[in-house]
């Protein structure tokens, strides 16, 4: 997974939790030592609520339920307005 992030140059990055033989704690990790302006949203099954405040801690900028997908939006474009430098 590590190798996918590296070929990027993304505006937002959209990760679920639960990957195979990755998790989104190490994809946040990678993703905010290689962009750490660039806002990161955890989609999760897991309705898991210290899950999510571990993850908020880590500095993902929201997480996202896959029961509440109508959620994402809104999550994506909050996190775009508030990234800085604007992108």
């Amino acid at each position: 997974m590590a190798h996918i992030i590296a070929l990027c140059s993304p505006d937002i990055i959209l990760s679920d939790y639960d990957l195979p033989r990755y998790n989104g704690s190490m994809a946040l990790n990678e993703a905010k030592r290689r962009y750490p302006n660039v806002p990161f949203i955890l989609v999760t099954g897991a309705s898991d609520e210290n899950l999510a405040k571990k993850i908020i801690t880590q500095g993902a900028n929201e997480v996202v339920l896959k029961s509440e997908l109508s959620k994402l939006v809104p999550a994506v474009q909050r996190a775009l307005k508030i990234t800085d430098p604007p992108r």
